[in-house]
């Protein structure tokens, strides 16, 4: 189980900076650099004891490193079941290799309409002038964009009689 998890993880990281180089190399930000540095607020805290508070970052990750993030994480769980079971039979059932395939075309969609959204939306002049408004369309229209998909895939998945075990 150690291994598994160790495994997983060492491919996570590996996987994630690849993809980020990949990204990088069609033009595609997935972490914003600051120099200087800037101040962002957070909110921390339960529910019941929740604050703001104002830090610095020096860097951030934007809706296409989230994207790659997601796929990060997808692959890095497969990885570490193999590593578990010791046998691709055993984990990549032709349901598994469907929802692989489903993220391994879905999140670079994604991640190239997050910043496809972030350039044109800011390109606009109220986006400017309404920051917040901006990033809440952005944030929107990248959810409804990622639901529209995954209902597309399942539908496909159905369609082609894949089904779980």
């Amino acid at each position: 189980m150690l291994f598994g998890a160790a495994a997983s993880i060492v491919f996570a990281w590996y996987c994630f900076h690849g993809l980020s180089w990949l990204a990088r190399g069609v033009g595609i930000i997935p972490i914003v650099h600051y120099d200087p540095p800037v101040d962002q607020w957070i909110l921390i805290g339960d529910p019941m004891l929740q604050s703001w508070h104002k830090v610095r970052v020096s860097e951030d990750f934007t809706l296409a490193g989230i994207a790659l993030i997601f796929l990060t994480l997808v692959l890095s769980y497969y990885v570490a079941r193999v590593a578990y079971h010791l046998s691709f039979a055993k984990v990549f059932t032709r349901h598994d290799r469907w929802f692989v395939a489903g993220w391994m075309i879905g999140a670079p969609l994604m991640a190239a309409l997050g910043h496809m959204l972030v350039l044109l939306v800011f390109e606009q002049s109220w986006a400017h002038r309404w920051p917040t408004l901006a990033g809440a369309a952005v944030l929107i229209a990248f959810s409804v964009s990622a639901k529209l998909f995954a209902d597309f895939w399942q539908w496909l998945m159905r369609r082609l009689r894949v089904h779980p075990i």
